[in-house]
C-alpha cells in the first residue's frame, strides 16, 4: 500500500505538472469547496437529481470558473501555455 503512494507521488512529481506542494494545494481547496457546499451529502446528489436542489451545479459552476481564472493567471504569468 505504501509502495503504491509512494509510485503516485513519484509519478506526479515526474510529469512537470509542477511542485507536490502545489498539487496538493489545489487538491485541498477543491476539497475544501466541495465541502463547504455539502455536496458529498446524499440528499445534496438526490435533490439535484430531482431538480430541487441546484447546490451541486452551483459548485461546479463555481470550480470552474475559479480554475479558469487561476489558468488565465498561469498563463500570463508564463507558468501554464
Amino acid at each position: 500500500m505504501i509502495d503504491k503512494i509512494v509510485h503516485m507521488f513519484e509519478v506526479a512529481a515526474g510529469e512537470g505538472h509542477g511542485s507536490l506542494a502545489t498539487i496538493l494545494l489545489i487538491g485541498f481547496l477543491f476539497g475544501a469547496i466541495i465541502h463547504w457546499t455539502r455536496v458529498d451529502k446524499f440528499e445534496k446528489i438526490a435533490g439535484f437529481a430531482m431538480l430541487e436542489d441546484m447546490t451541486v451545479p452551483k459548485m461546479l459552476f463555481l470550480a470552474i470558473g475559479t480554475a479558469s481564472i487561476g489558468l488565465y493567471f498561469l498563463i500570463e504569468a508564463g507558468y501554464a501555455h
